[in-house]
């Protein structure tokens, strides 16, 4: 019972980590930089990395922002949420997890017949 308790909380630990806030920022239409420093509003600044899909796993938030460059020029781009959202890979970890769990236990109790693993 104890095992099972320890799982459940586990999982739902694993879960809320998911519920995070989602972090956005603004990528620019015309040089493809992309900007996380929040202004205000949909505004954003700061310095832009220049290959985000390498650095984060980009979603589309479907909305437009703006970019400010020394508070006088302004360069439109598209809202993108980042970082705390799992990239397709991380989908898999727990599955993994759970076979080399589950293919362990089995080589274990199998090895060892006559022990207290079961």
């Amino acid at each position: 019972m104890r095992k099972y308790v320890v799982l459940l909380t586990a999982f739902f630990l694993f879960k809320l980590n998911y519920a995070e806030a989602q972090p956005y920022g603004c990528l620019s239409n015309s040089t493809g930089l992309f900007y996380t420093v929040h202004n205000s509003g949909t505004n954003y600044g700061g310095a832009g990395l220049a290959n985000p899909n390498a650095v984060y796993c980009l979603r589309p938030a479907s909305s437009t922002c703006t970019i400010t460059y020394l508070i006088l020029f302004n360069s439109p781009g598209t809202l993108y949420s980042f970082g705390a959202l799992p990239c397709p890979i991380d989908d898999y970890i727990p599955l993994l997890f759970i076979t080399l769990a589950g293919l362990t236990a089995y080589r274990l109790r199998h090895q060892f017949p006559n022990s207290t693993f079961k």
